[in-house]
C-alpha cells in the first residue's frame, strides 16, 4: 500500500468471506485441482479413496437414520485439511493473476492476499476492484463455493478515502464501503495511509484481566499472572 500511495495512487481493498468454506469443498472438484497443482497421482488416488468412504447419519430423539455418503467437505480438525483447502482455493489467485487485475509491485503479484477462507483483494482502481469481484464470484461458483455478502466489506486507502463511493457488486449482492474492517484479528482503518486500530484489542484485554482479577482476588499473584497470560493475552 505504501508503494502505491507514495506514487500517487489509491488502493481499493475488498475483504471477502466464504460461507462455510471447509464444509463446501466439493470432492469431484477437489481431486482434479490437486492433480493440476502437481500432487502425485498416487497420493490423489489415496485421498480420493479415503474421502470416498466418508459416510454419516442423523440422530434424532435417539433414532438413527441410514448411512449416506458425504461428497463435500474436508475433515474437521485434520492437519491435512488446511493444506487441501489451500490447494483447492488457490484457483482464485491463479485466475486473478492470469487476468492481470489487482496490484503488482514490479513483477510480483500482490493483488490477492489469502489465508484459508479469508480473502483480501487489492486494486489500484475502482474498475479493477469490480473486475476482481466478478472473477472471484465466477471462480467460486465453478467450485460450488458461496460468498457471505453480509460479511464482505470494502476499504479505500489514499486520497479517495474522503469521497463517498458507490457500493460494488459481488454476484447479485452489493458490497458496501466501511471505515474499519477486522481482518485476521487486526482492525484496518480506511484513511490517507494504512493504519491500525488497537483500541478493540486493548478493551478486550482489559475486560479479560478485570474478569480474571474479580474471580481471583484472594489467589497468589503468580497464579493470577498465569491466568492472565493464559486467557487475557490471547487478545
Amino acid at each position: 500500500m505504501d508503494y502505491f500511495i507514495k506514487n500517487g495512487s489509491n488502493v481499493y481493498t475488498a475483504s471477502l468471506d466464504i460461507s462455510k468454506s471447509f464444509d463446501r469443498v466439493s470432492h469431484p472438484k477437489l481431486f482434479p485441482s490437486l492433480y493440476e497443482a502437481g500432487v502425485h497421482m498416487y497420493i490423489v488416488a489415496v485421498l480420493s479413496d479415503w474421502y470416498g468412504k466418508m459416510c454419516s447419519m442423523v440422530r434424532w430423539n435417539g433414532v438413527y437414520s441410514n448411512l449416506f455418503c458425504v461428497h463435500s467437505g474436508v475433515r474437521q480438525s485434520s492437519t491435512l485439511s488446511p493444506a487441501l483447502f489451500n490447494l483447492f482455493i488457490n484457483a482464485i489467485i491463479m485466475c486473478l493473476k492470469s487476468e492481470g487485475v489487482g496490484c503488482w509491485v514490479n513483477q510480483t503479484y500482490v493483488g490477492c492476499i489469502l489465508y484459508a477462507d479469508d480473502i483480501m483483494l487489492l486494486s489500484p482502481s475502482l474498475q479493477g476492484s469490480q473486475n476482481m469481484l466478478n472473477i472471484c464470484h465466477t471462480v467460486c461458483a465453478q467450485l460450488y463455493l458461496q460468498f457471505n455478502a453480509s460479511q464482505c466489506h470494502l476499504l479505500v486507502f489514499g486520497y479517495s478515502f474522503r469521497f463517498v463511493l458507490n457500493p460494488l457488486i459481488l454476484g447479485s449482492a452489493s458490497v458496501h464501503w466501511a471505515k474499519c474492517v477486522k481482518y485476521l484479528g487486526v482492525h484496518l482503518v480506511s484513511g490517507r495511509k494504512l493504519s491500525l486500530d488497537v483500541n478493540p484489542i486493548s478493551r478486550s484485554f482489559c475486560a479479560a484481566c478485570n474478569a480474571i482479577y474479580s474471580q481471583s482476588a484472594r489467589m497468589d499473584n503468580i497464579l493470577q499472572l498465569s491466568l492472565m497470560e493464559s486467557f487475557a493475552c490471547q487478545f
